[in-house]
Parts: structure tokens; sequence; C-alpha cells
């Protein structure tokens, strides 16, 4: 079979609940096509199976490495970020700092992935105890990408989603005044009222019970 044909019988079994002959198939279109448009996905994808399926971590961070070796899609970001996380969970923690930095070069446009990557680099950076001014440094571009997609959504409930996560940035960072713009941020979350969705108003008032008087 060629590569269409193989890529084609992937997607035929991804609804049939055999996991089995599904990572089967995955692995059978990679060795036909294995930089193909279509390749990041699936070893993405079988990066998941290996890590929840067979429980395989080795194999998992073998899959997310191939896929985040693309780095022109969302999905190879997606993959780095995985990958980077079991790097921390093996105790190599600097070498995930490393991965979750490729992320962030110099002016790189705030998204879900700059965001995420931030979250977990301000995480690890702490629990390594890293200089304080380099927490102060991913801890405020952490501040500044949520700003920014908050700034940007027009979905209610996304800007929601942004402004629980920007208040729970001021709170980790515990900086002079970083109370007070978490206490907004929470606040603007209610504001919203019905549209920010009932959960997150929930997330936002508990947030608010917990903050510093």
């Amino acid at each position: 079979m060629d590569a269409h044909a193989l890529l084609a019988e992937v997607t035929a079994l991804e609804d049939k609940g055999d996991p089995e002959a599904l990572d089967k198939a995955r692995h059978a279109y990679l060795d036909a096509d294995p930089e193909g448009p279509d390749a990041v996905r699936v070893k993405y994808q079988l990066g998941m199976s290996y890590l929840f399926r067979l429980k395989d971590t080795e194999g998992a961070m073998g899959w997310f490495k191939a896929a985040a070796q693309d780095k022109s899609t969302d999905i190879a970001k997606e993959a780095r970020i995985s990958y980077a996380l079991l790097l921390n969970a093996k105790q190599k923690r600097q070498q995930a700092i490393f991965e979750l930095k490729k992320l962030l070069p110099a002016g790189v446009e705030p998204s879900i992935h700059t965001a995420n990557a931030l979250d977990f680099l301000t995480l690890l950076l702490r629990e390594s105890k890293a200089a304080d001014r380099d927490i102060e440094k991913a801890e405020t571009q952490r501040q500044e990408h949520l700003i920014r997609l908050v700034e940007t959504s027009s979905d209610p409930a996304e800007k929601a989603q942004w402004l629980l996560r920007l208040g729970a940035a001021y709170v980790d960072s515990n900086g002079p005044g970083e109370s007070a713009k978490a206490k907004k941020a929470f606040t603007d979350v209610v504001k919203l009222g019905r549209a920010a969705g009932d959960s997150a108003i929930k997330s936002a008032r508990t947030s608010l019970r917990t903050l510093p008087r």
C-alpha cells in the first residue's frame, strides 16, 4: 500500500475502538512516509498512545521528541511540551526547561502554546530554585502573554479562561501589588456574567475568597 492508502486506513480505524490495530496502522504509515504532511500528527498520536495505553514512558518520549522536530505546526509545539514534561518526570529538569524555552524565542507571538510553555517553565524554574532574575523574567513574560490573550479574545468564555490563568499567574508571582491584580482578573471573570460559563464564575469566586485580604 502507498502512503495515501495507509493514512486512509489510520483514519478509518480511529473510530473503530481497536487501539492496537490503530497503532499498527500508524506505524505502517510512518514507515512509508516518515516526513509526510500528516507524519507529525501521527507521531504525536503514537506518543499519546504509548504514554496512556501502553504506559511506556520511554517510547512516548521518543515519539514526542520526533513530532517536535517539525517546528512549523501547532501539534509539534504540543509534542515539545509533552516531551519536556516527561523529561521533568524523569528528573531531567534542566533539560525540560531547555525544551520549553525553545517555544519562546525572542519576539514570539502569544498563543495557547506559549502560554502553556510559560506556565510550566515558571513552575520548573521555581522548583529548581533558579536565580530570582530568571524566575522574574519568565513570570513577567507569562503575564504579558496572558494579558495579550485576554485582550485578543472576543469570545467571553475563552476570555474568562485566560483571565483565570492570568489571575493564577499573579498569585504564583506573589510580588508587590500582584494580589490586587489577581483580584481584578478574577473580578473581571465574574463581571462577564453568564457568558463566561458557570464553571469559570465558580472558579473565579473561589479564587477571590482565597486571596489575602
